[in-house]
Order: C-alpha cells, then sequence, then structure tokens
C-alpha cells in the first residue's frame, strides 16, 4: 500500500521530544471514567463538523460511529462495543483525515486543529502510545509526501525524466527513506510503526519493510491493514524471484497485483450517493478501472479519451469503473460532472492517497488504469488514446 516507490522522509525529529500531551487533566479523566470505548476530542475550526470514525473492512472503510462538533470544537464518539484493535479513520466533514490506533476497551483524548486542506496533522494525544507515535511520523512525513507527489506529476506531465526535476526526485527519495528509517529506530516495538510501510519501498528495504510486518504480526496480524502490507509485500518478493519473469507491470500502475494476466482484486466502495458498489458486479463485461482524482491535472487531461471511448463502446459491453483518490467529497463530484464522466460507476473512500483501493492495486502514481476481460482478469495497464481503442476493438469484436 506504499503511495510513492521509494518514499520515505527526511529525519528532523529528535526523539523524545514528542510527549503526546495537549489536554487538560479533567479532560482526561472524563474519557477514562468512560472505561474505555470512547473517542473524545477538542478540535479549532471544526464547530459544527461531522466528524466519524471508520473501519477498515477489506477494501472499504465502514463508519461505525458519528457524531457533531460542538459550538466549542469538542465531541465525543461512541463506536461500536466490538472494535477491534486496529487502525481506524478518524474523519471530519469526510475532508480532513487522522489515523487513531486503538480498541474498543480503549478511551482516546485528541486535541488538534482543523487544517485548510489535507491530513489533520499536529494532533496531541492524552497517553503517548501508539496513535501519538503515528501523529509525529504524519507531521513531518506528509508535508514531503506531498512535495515529492507534486513533483513526480511535474516531472510526468513536463516530460523531463533526467532534467530538474528528476534531481529534486531523487533529492526527496533520498531524505524519505532516511526518515522511515530513523522513525523506526525511535520507536522500534510502537505499533505506528506499521504506517511507515505505506511509504517505504519493499523492494529496495525488503528486510526492513519485512522485520516491520514481524514486530507487528502479534498485535495487527489479524487486521486488515496489516493483511493489505503483507499482501502487497508477498506479491512483490513474488515478481522479484527468478521465477516469476516479467510480471512487474507498468510502472505507477500495479506491480504484481495488477500484472497482466493475473486476477484484479475486488474492489468494494462507496459512491458519492453513499451507495456500496462492487468491481465484481461488472464481471461479463469489459471493464478498465481508472485511478484518477480532481486535483490531478494529467487525469484530467485523459478524461475526454476515456469518454470517447465509453460513449463508442459501452454498447458492446465496456464499462469504466473509476476510482478517486480525492479526500474532498464535493470537489469529487463536481469534477465528475464538468469532465462529463457519466458512466455510473464512480466510488472513494476519500483517503486520498491512503485509498484502500490503490493500495491493493499498487497505485504509486495517477492516471492508473488496468483493463480487465470479461472473466475479470488484468489485460492491459495504462492504455491510453489509441492504444486503448485497439484494445477495446479487440476485446468487443
Amino acid at each position: 500500500m506504499n503511495l510513492v516507490k521509494g518514499l520515505a522522509f527526511a529525519a528532523a525529529v529528535v526523539a523524545g521530544a514528542w510527549t503526546g500531551v495537549g489536554c487538560s487533566g479533567s479532560e482526561v479523566a472524563s474519557a477514562k471514567e468512560t472505561g474505555g470505548n470512547v473517542i473524545t476530542g477538542k478540535v479549532e475550526n471544526a464547530a459544527g463538523a461531522k466528524v466519524e470514525l471508520r473501519d477498515l473492512r477489506g477494501t472499504a472503510f465502514v463508519t461505525v460511529a458519528e457524531a457533531t462538533v460542538g459550538p466549542d470544537g469538542t465531541f465525543t464518539l461512541q463506536p461500536e462495543s466490538g472494535l477491534p484493535y486496529d487502525y481506524h479513520q478518524l474523519i471530519f466533514n469526510e475532508r480532513f483525515p487522522l489515523v487513531v490506533i486503538m480498541d474498543s476497551t480503549m478511551a482516546v483524548h485528541i486535541e488538534a486543529k482543523l487544517p485548510e486542506m489535507g491530513y489533520v496533522t499536529g494532533a496531541k494525544f492524552s497517553e503517548d502510545g501508539p496513535s501519538a507515535h503515528l501523529a509525529m511520523y504524519y507531521e513531518k512525513a506528509l508535508p514531503l509526501q506531498d512535495s515529492l507527489r507534486m513533483t513526480i506529476n511535474k516531472a510526468k506531465a513536463l516530460g523531463d525524466p533526467e532534467g530538474e526535476y528528476a534531481r529534486a526526485i531523487g533529492t526527496l527519495q533520498l531524505q524519505a527513506n532516511a526518515w522511515c528509517n530513523d522513525f523506526v529506530q525511535m520507536h522500534p516495538t510502537s505499533d505506528a510503526i506499521l504506517g511507515v510501510l505505506e511509504h517505504l519501498n519493499a523492494t529496495t528495504e525488503a528486510a526492513l519493510f519485512e522485520k516491520i510486518l514481524l514486530t507487528t504480526e502479534s498485535s495487527l496480524g489479524s487486521t486488515a491493514y496489516h493483511n493489505a502490507l503483507r499482501s502487497q509485500f508477498e506479491a512483490i518478493k513474488a515478481s522479484a524471484s527468478p521465477s516469476a519473469g516479467n510480471a512487474g507491470g507498468a510502472p505507477g500502475a500495479g506491480g504484481a497485483v495488477g500484472a497482466s494476466g493475473n486476477a484484479a482484486p475486488d474492489i468494494v466502495m462507496r459512491s458519492p450517493s453513499g451507495e456500496l458498489l462492487k468491481l465484481s458486479d461488472l464481471r461479463g463485461k469489459v471493464v478498465l478501472i481508472d485511478f484518477w482524482a480532481s486535483w490531478c491535472g494529467p487525469c484530467r487531461r485523459e478524461n475526454p479519451t476515456v469518454v470517447r471511448a465509453y460513449e463508442k463502446y459501452k454498447a458492446k459491453g465496456f464499462e469504466v469503473f473509476s476510482v478517486s483518490l480525492d479526500s474532498d467529497k464535493t470537489r469529487w463530484m463536481n469534477a465528475i460532472a464538468q469532465d462529463g464522466l457519466v458512466w455510473p460507476n464512480h466510488v472513494s473512500d476519500l483517503g486520498g492517497w491512503r485509498n484502500a483501493a490503490a493500495g491493493a492495486y499498487g497505485v504509486t502514481s495517477i492516471p492508473a488504469t488496468f483493463l480487465l476481460d470479461r472473466d475479470g482478469k488484468v489485460v492491459g495497464t495504462n492504455l491510453r488514446g489509441p492504444a486503448l481503442e485497439a484494445r477495446l476493438a479487440e476485446l468487443l469484436r
């Protein structure tokens, strides 16, 4: 589920500098008095916001508790009594996510401030545990992650494989690996280190990747998040073995998981209206899985090509299954309307680059596409323009 191959971050945090405490004693006590199974918080700029706790189940986030932030910025969430110990997503107004590591025996108190956009960084937790450690990691990691992603997209858009952007990408990647390694050294036994694997190159850092999986096996080994990362790692190892042949697929589009000839992993995710859509329900049709986002310029420029292909071949059994890496629902819906994406299969978990389906397919940059035959097997990746139409004509004779 890594975002960009080779991504990691510069070590700029001194061990011991994070206390994880940002709330008054009375606020912490009020949470603990419940005996667990509660999240309380005080969040600036959030009055009236909807706050949800989401649990990753398969490849989709499911809301297990929700509340409204009060005028003073406070909220209380009561999750399901059977909430398993795992990485869970806390999200405000379906736009601003924050990760909490907990189960139904725990009481968690959070203090934070909603940003203008993106992930909630700088959150303070009532106890110095894995949630606080992960918040510290993300506070440094995510801004640099955004810089690397934007630099890669600029390089692709401008066709600059060996120039200024390539050098900048290399520098950021070196810094990134250093931060991943340093954070693990700072918190070698914390369950927060599992989050590092989203940004760690599983090929060049295979030993550390596997060490983290083994370290967190006893506490998180049965969880959806751990299983997804383990599956990705096993697939990458298999594709790198001498007997695997050329199973790597196109850069930025899936590696072994989405390689040609493989069965496409199912995607189960919500539409803009909240309907649960399944990729497997389209079995029997030729399907283009299109990973995109409203903020992605190259994606938006490619959309007219996809629209033309859909209009030309839909009557013959062609469908598009669009997976958005947006975190802002309104912008996602507006882009669908503006670009005339008239097919019915639009899904997103509003997790941005942490989209569960993108992780399952190993998507590291967008646009990224996977063409499936009627049996649900991948028969092409990153097909564009005439190449896509030629393949569709062959499959839909």
